[in-house]
């Protein structure tokens, strides 16, 4: 099961992220997790410490979250990208499209 927690932090937006980033659990939080980027004016963090597992799904949200920023001139961050999702990301060539903090 996924849980998400949001926080507003020196005009940064900190989303954390624990658990499964399957397409069940992406479901449940994709049109908050998206609403909540595009209503935004600052940066963007993903910490992701807690993610134990990333499916198609999850890499979409991400994905779609980056190009959604970078047009209006922000940034996505991932904080703390445990090494089993930092093999995903970099297998599917998509590693070095993200900002790693």
């Amino acid at each position: 099961m996924l849980n998400a927690s949001w926080e507003d932090r020196d005009h940064t937006l900190w989303i954390e992220l624990e658990g499964e980033l399957d397409q069940d659990d992406c479901l449940k939080i994709q049109d908050e997790f998206h609403g909540r980027i595009e209503k935004g004016d600052g940066d963007v963090v993903i910490v992701m410490s807690g993610v134990t597992f990333l499916a198609s799904m999850g890499i979409g949200m991400l994905v779609k979250a980056n190009l959604t920023l970078r047009e209006q001139g922000r940034n996505l961050k991932l904080s703390g990208v445990p090494d089993k999702v930092r093999k995903i990301l970099d297998a599917t060539g998509l590693l070095g499209e993200f900002s790693l903090v």
